[in-house]
């Protein structure tokens, strides 16, 4: 499953979720495309947390 996958399936907008994870929008529409490609640990865990999943989503290469 995708960033972008989870997120939808939790029925989150970009923006919502950026805000839960005290990130911009921008940050996290970064990380979700792929263009960061190393987000802090500290950022992880807030979006594994938000997401209720672990940290294997960040090393999947399905961008959808």
């Amino acid at each position: 499953m995708s960033l972008k996958s989870a997120r939808i399936a939790q029925g989150l907008t970009q923006k919502k979720l950026a805000q839960m994870a005290l990130i911009s929008q921008s940050y996290y529409n970064e990380i979700e495309s792929g263009k960061k490609k190393n987000p802090s640990t500290k950022v992880m865990q807030r979006i594994i947390q938000i997401l209720d999943t672990n940290l294997d989503i960040f090393f999947n290469n399905d961008i959808a």
